[in-house]
């Protein structure tokens, strides 16, 4: 669904450097980020099916988004399925992420 981006965009959260551009190309509508370059017109949006959370407005959701691609891409398992990294430690790394996403851009 595309949607003109000045009337979806949450004014309390900056655009930040998200889905690989080298400028500020993710935005959030509605607690979510959004690719802003992912686009048919100029001036709108698509709204993607992607539901990253906002790390602004929404950090929790975002730490606990974090987490669960950490464990996709940095964890293994041991032959019982168990995380090799305790939960506690992938929190603490997702919580750092969100904190370094608000010193850089707020």
């Amino acid at each position: 669904m595309q949607k003109e981006i000045k009337e979806l965009m949450k004014p309390s959260c900056p655009n930040i450097h998200y889905f690989g551009a080298p400028y500020r190309d993710g935005g959030c509508i509605d607690g979510f980020l959004h690719d802003l370059d992912d686009s048919d017109e100029p001036g709108t949006v698509n709204l993607n099916d992607q539901y990253i959370p906002c790390p602004f407005c929404n950090s929790e959701a975002h730490i606990e988004y974090i987490k669960e691609d950490m464990c996709d891409q940095e964890t293994e398992m041991d032959e019982d399925g168990k995380l090799l990294i305790p939960e506690s430690v992938l929190i603490e790394r997702a919580k750092e992420v969100v904190e370094n996403y608000k010193k850089m851009y707020l």
